[in-house]
């Protein structure tokens, strides 16, 4: 597990996605952050896994009784892998919600604004 967080934190998200599997696999309880940690591992270049990603993002979000901001931040995390799979229509569907909040409204604008460069 930490050594998997430190390659994470030092920008070496490629190499720490097999200590978080397998950290994971190990893990019977609290497996929640553990999935928010790859979700963002797999997301990262310089080789991505967005469907792994946007698979542990989704385990995250189903876990547990998230705070309201660490639910909105996740759900951001998870917009952005969407646009990443090149899925505007359930990018712009993640963020609605999001949007009409003021404290996600302007993270949720810049994602949307990014997606309509990107299309």
């Amino acid at each position: 597990y930490h050594l998997g967080v430190a390659l994470l934190e030092s920008g070496q998200a490629e190499a720490s996605r097999e200590p978080l599997r397998a950290a994971l696999e190990r893990r019977q309880t609290g497996k929640a952050g553990l999935h928010l940690l790859l979700a963002e591992a797999c997301r990262r270049e310089p080789k991505p896994e967005p469907k792994q990603a946007l698979a542990h993002i989704d385990q995250y979000l189903n876990s547990q009784k998230l705070t309201p901001q660490a639910y909105d931040q996740a759900t951001l995390l998870r917009a952005e892998i969407l646009m990443q799979l090149r899925d505007g229509d359930a990018c712009r569907q993640a963020i609605a919600p999001l949007l009409a909040s003021p404290k996600t409204r302007a993270a949720a604008t810049l994602l949307e604004q990014r997606l309509k460069i990107e299309e």
